[in-house]
């Protein structure tokens, strides 16, 4: 097995695992910051459990390092996929 192979494989069983941690707090919300914006998708990462997904629903104009909150969707475990919907974004230094 080549090096680039083995980080595959181990890209994916990270991402399956956090998929597992994740599976029973479907509905939950989360404080999260955009990590990645395309147009293949958008990607959040969490601040606690330090978990990464995508945001399948409300993504619309977010760009990175913009912080709101997310609910979990719905997990793949087999596919390592996490996919989260935005509730509403998190203004900072308003007073």
């Amino acid at each position: 097995m080549k090096e680039d192979d083995v980080k595959k494989v181990e890209r994916q069983v990270e991402k399956s695992a956090n998929a597992i941690l994740m599976e029973s707090k479907i509905g939950e919300e989360f404080d999260a910051i955009v990590s990645g914006a395309s147009p293949k998708g958008t990607w959040i990462r969490l601040f606690n459990p330090h978990v990464e997904g995508k945001l399948v629903k409300g993504y619309a104009g977010l760009k990175v390092g913009q912080k709101l909150k997310a609910r979990l969707i719905q997990v793949n475990i087999e596919e390592g996929f996490i996919d989260f919907e935005l509730v509403c974004m998190i203004k900072i230094g308003l007073i």
